[in-house]
This record gives C-alpha cells, structure tokens and sequence, in this order.
C-alpha cells in the first residue's frame, strides 16, 4: 500500500520556441493567468504553483478524509503514515504489512492462495477454474444484469445507437466516439432482423475527420438498407 498523493506537471516550450526562433505572441489581463505560460517560460510561477497548490490541497483533504471515513481513523492518521513512511519501513521487529494493519489501513493480511480459498468457500470451488472458484468475468456478468434489468425483446424494435464524446479513429471506451466501435454498432443494429429501425444520437464537440467519415459511410449503409424495414 503506497499512498503517493497528487501532483501536477506542466511542459514549458519557451526556450524550444526561442531556439526555432517562432514569433508568438500572448495577451493576458491579471497576474493568475497561467494557459498561455508553457509558450512563455521555462519554469512554473509562483502564482500558477499558488492556484495549483491550493487545488492540490482541497483534493488531498478530501481523499484523506474519505479514507479516514471509511477505516474509521482520525483525519490526521493519513497524513501521518505518508509522513512517517520511511521510518516504518526500516522498523526491524515488524515489516511494514504489520504495521499497516496495526494502523487500521488494512483488516488482515493474506497470500493470494489464502484469498482464492476463502473466495472459494463461499462461491464454490471450481477445480477447472485457474482461479479455483466459480467466477464470472465483468463483461459477461454487466450482459447478464442488463439483460435482466431491460425490456424483453420483441419482434419489432428500435436500436439506439449513442455517439457521445469526442470523435476519435479506431475503437474507443465509453466518454469518447470511436469510428471502428460505433461503426460495429451500427451493423450490428442493421444485421439484426428483429431491428426495424436505427437512431444514431449523437452528442459530440467534434474530432477526426477521418473517423466522423467512417461512421457515416455505415449508416449510410444502413439508410440504404432500409427498405426491408417498416414500422407499422
């Protein structure tokens, strides 16, 4: 258990612009506007590291508290352990597991073997299993939940297909559009026979070209496609 707290980082191109002699130019009213400083220095400012700092400091307060929370510990007790790191870890008579569970950061301490026996105990063993007990991977047990939680399926249906977020190339994750993922949407919902109709909603800013251009060549296949559809 290592807690490393936050940081942030910036990348300053002053002295790259200056040595390929780019001419660039930055307006800014007041003394905390830190956007155009990476193109204008080579170090962070003291009213930058300010503003950084006290964002730092209320997210460091809130995750210590949420942690102390939840271990029932004092607020204080986070602060300490990180504090104080090194000089648990060169204790001789205890190591430093021992001494995490004697703070209350950690109910027991157990060798994976030990944790897959107790998981099997109560899920049941599986000796064709590499884990040792039954088990079902996310992406089979969220198909499973949803399933039971929607509405059962029928003849006739409406497949919504949602673009949300920035449009990016190649298959994306949820929060962002990817023109292979949704365009693997869209033929899923034109090769299902119990689809009549697609509604591709989509809620972005924008992005590549290139990928906007894949998915609208497959619903335009789609819209073509459509003949054998009819909603009565």
């Amino acid at each position: 258990m290592l807690l490393q707290g936050f940081g942030i980082y910036r990348t300053y191109f002053k002295e790259a612009i200056d040595t390929l002699k780019i001419d660039w130019n930055i307006f800014r009213a007041g003394t905390h506007k830190s956007f155009g400083e990476p193109f204008t220095r080579n170090d962070m400012s003291d009213e930058d590291r300010e503003s950084l700092s006290r964002i730092i400091e209320q997210l460091w307060a809130t995750y210590t508290g949420n942690v102390a929370l939840a271990r029932n510990l004092q607020p204080e007790a986070v602060d300490g352990l990180v504090e104080n790191y090194a000089q648990y870890a060169s204790e001789e008579d205890r190591t430093l597991p021992e001494i995490i569970v004697d703070l209350g950061f950690v109910d027991e301490l157990l060798t994976r073997p030990q944790l897959q026996e107790r998981i099997a105990r109560h899920a049941g063993h599986d000796d064709d299993s590499t884990l040792g007990y039954r088990a079902a991977g996310l992406d089979e047990y969220l198909a499973q939940m949803r399933l039971l939680d929607g509405e059962p399926e029928t003849d006739s249906n409406v497949a919504v297909v949602v673009a949300a977020g920035e449009i990016l190339p190649g298959s994306q994750p949820p929060g962002t559009v990817g023109a292979d993922s949704t365009a693997a949407l869209l033929a899923q919902a034109r090769d299902d026979d119990n689809v009549q109709a697609v509604v591709l909603r989509v809620d972005s800013p924008g992005g590549s070209a290139f990928a906007s251009e894949v998915i609208r060549t497959k619903s335009w296949r789609c819209r073509k496609q459509a003949s054998r559809w009819s909603l009565q």
